[in-house]
């Protein structure tokens, strides 16, 4: 490798100076998604066999967080560290390897520069997940593997695997172009003998609940699973908008095809590195997650992209400047949805706080399965474990007056794994029972509704103390509030019918009791 001279030496401090501080503009507020649950568990008592964390485990990930947990408050925020901290290193990292795949250094520089402020990359660089520590510890391994030092390679490698298991897509090309290859998969294998290996022997019935899992994900996530759409339907999702944000990367995409069309062998180099994991993510992974999993092939698209500009502009100038602005709008593009994580708690987490603040211990709380690893690490104090409870934890909208949790759609919805929006937290007697006539719920960035056709019914449990009926709607562009005298004793139906006019949308019906 060259040496730099000292204006790109300048550059470069500045850049990774640049990205390693924007890394701490990124830490969320609580964990949201569930995977982050779980890895919090299994720092606190590793048990893969009960999903703590879930498997194969991430044995280097947890051990480095039971580590720093000993210095930090909670296992929350010594998981985060870890993802904090590894995107300090992720610039000269993905400049490391955009040099030994071949690209000069002006183009290493923005490369780098652009991988972290991909919108996927720096949303994800401030949770508690293991998807940038896994990317940058694989790539650390591919470029030191492509640089000839076996050894070192091997072992980086091994970690990386330790953290996330698909990193062993990302070696195939240095493995392959590279001599030594026995000593490198000796090397790897031994490491990865011993980190997983360990946790089959501290783990109840690990071969079991490996098995299972895998079963589970060839069932819901990967190729031929029931539900899943078909590949060609999910190829523009994974292959030219791995990110939901097309005037963004509709034109980075096509960027990136440009070195491509040309064979240029930087480019044709960084397509034979990623395009295996690109392909497993197709093929394996869910797509509900594709923001989150492109994680792993991103860096692609970006170098490709800044490739592409030196080949437009064709001077260093127009070059920076062009890199600059597209890097500009990613990272404008992605303030949005940080600022959201940033200062305000996940709604999962609000309404597990109002819980404990609101409703007494050991009452019956029931949140079924899109909430069970808030529930097991959060409620212990609580009666869980039943469908027959006193209160629900839902995940959508319940048309009746109760503790609501949203965050706003918007980028953040395009970015996020799509689930855990909108947590509610409801009693059981104020849960509306639809009849005939109603569509399915429908959600807006404030509010959700259910329209009805000409003639609809809707029922409500019984109360079971003195109280009447409100309900809440829209005819049109007027709001219409309308009350019902009951006992609330027993369940009250309420029929309606609409004869013409503007369709009636129904936002809550409620039990009221008098003041």
């Amino acid at each position: 490798m060259n040496v730099l001279s000292r204006n790109e030496r300048i550059a470069f401090a500045s850049l990774w100076t640049l990205t390693a501080l924007s890394r701490l503009l990124a830490g969320a507020r609580s964990p949201w998604d569930w995977d982050e649950v779980q890895f919090m568990r299994g720092v606190r008592a590793y048990d893969v066999s009960l999903h703590a964390p879930h498997p194969p485990g991430y044995p280097i990930f947890i051990a480095l967080a039971k580590f720093i947990r000993i210095f930090v408050p909670s296992d929350f925020r010594a998981l985060q560290c870890i993802v904090i901290v590894s995107g300090f290193a992720l610039f000269p990292i993905v400049y490391f390897l955009a040099r030994e795949l071949g690209f000069h250094v002006r183009t290493s520089l923005l490369g780098a520069t652009l991988t972290a402020f991909m919108p996927n990359v720096w949303f994800y660089g401030g949770t508690a997940m293991s998807d940038v520590p896994g990317l940058i510890l694989g790539l650390l391994a591919c470029a030191l593997l492509l640089r000839g030092q076996t050894i070192t390679g091997a072992i980086v490698l091994g970690l990386s695997i330790g953290i996330r298991t698909q990193n062993v897509f990302l070696a195939l090309l240095p493995l392959c172009i590279r001599r030594r290859r026995a000593l490198t998969l000796a090397i790897c294998a031994a490491i990865v003998l011993v980190t997983y290996g360990t946790v089959a022997m501290i783990t109840p019935h690990y071969f079991e609940t490996l098995n299972a899992q895998q079963q589970w994900i060839k069932s819901t996530d990967a190729i031929g699973a029931a539900g899943r759409p078909p590949l060609h339907e999910l190829f523009i999702s994974f292959f030219i908008l791995p990110i939901d944000a097309r005037k963004l990367f509709i034109p980075i995409t096509l960027l990136a095809l440009i070195p491509l069309a040309l064979r240029r062998r930087p480019a044709l180099m960084t397509l034979a590195l990623f395009a295996p994991f690109a392909l497993f993510a197709f093929l394996m992974l869910s797509p509900e997650a594709i923001s989150r999993y492109s994680i792993g092939y991103i860096v692609m698209y970006a170098l490709l992209a800044i490739d592409a500009l030196d080949v437009i502009t064709r001077k260093p100038v127009l070059h920076i400047a062009a890199s600059l602005v597209l890097t500009l709008a990613c990272a404008a593009w992605t303030w949005q949805p940080l600022r959201v994580v940033r200062t305000i708690a996940s709604p999962p987490f609000r309404a597990i706080a109002w819980i404990k603040h609101t409703i007494p211990a050991h009452a019956k709380i029931y949140g079924g399965d899109a909430f069970e690893p808030f529930v097991k690490d959060y409620l212990d104090d609580y009666e869980t474990q039943s469908p027959d409870a006193d209160w629900f934890i839902a995940d959508h909208d319940v048309l009746t007056r109760c503790a609501k949790f949203r965050y706003e759609y918007g980028r953040l919805w395009r970015v996020a794994r799509q689930r855990n929006f909108v947590v509610n937290v409801v009693a059981k007697n104020q849960i509306p029972q639809f009849g005939a006539g109603w569509l399915p719920l429908q959600t807006g960035e404030t509010f959700s509704w259910r329209q009805m056709s000409h003639h609809a019914d809707v029922t409500m449990p019984a109360f079971g103390r003195p109280a009447t009926l409100e309900m809440i709607g829209d005819l049109g562009d007027q709001t219409i509030r309308r009350i019902w005298p009951s006992d609330g004793m027993h369940p009250t139906t309420v029929h309606i019918t609409i004869d013409r006019g503007p369709a009636f949308r129904l936002r809550s019906l409620t039990w009221i009791e008098p003041e």
